[in-house]
């Protein structure tokens, strides 16, 4: 499967403990881990000391389509946001559901999951 329109990234801090990370457009391999690798980044930061984030928000409600296997990807995001203490939850996700195979379904609805960025924010604050 061959995807139409290169995903891009656009991260936000939209509180001192949620780091936000935007997807739009296709979310294929190479957006996937670029994604993997700032979550990666994020937790050295809150390891070191720098940085107050306790959770992770992957925002998929502009991605357009899902290449397959980059479920497997976000699920390695989660791992290595966890191994820095952090939580990594998705939002967005009930259009793909429907779409993808029944792999990567399973895989994305192993995902603690929000329809908004808004939604996520008022859950985590009261968490």
């Amino acid at each position: 499967m061959t995807l139409a329109h290169p995903g891009f990234l656009a991260i936000e801090s939209p509180t001192p403990t949620v780091h936000l990370v935007r997807v739009s457009g296709d979310l294929d391999a190479a957006t996937a881990n670029r994604l993997l690798r700032i979550v990666d980044a994020r937790g050295h930061v809150v390891a070191a000391g720098d940085g107050a984030t306790r959770h992770v928000l992957v925002d998929l409600s502009g991605v357009t389509g899902m290449a397959p296997g980059t479920a497997t990807v976000l699920l390695r995001a989660r791992e290595v946001a966890e191994a820095h203490g952090l939580t990594l939850d998705l939002v967005g996700t009930s259009k793909h559901t429907m779409t993808l195979s029944g792999r990567d379904r399973y895989q994305l609805l192993r995902f603690r999951s929000f329809p908004t960025v808004a939604a996520a924010l008022q859950a985590l604050g009261r968490g």
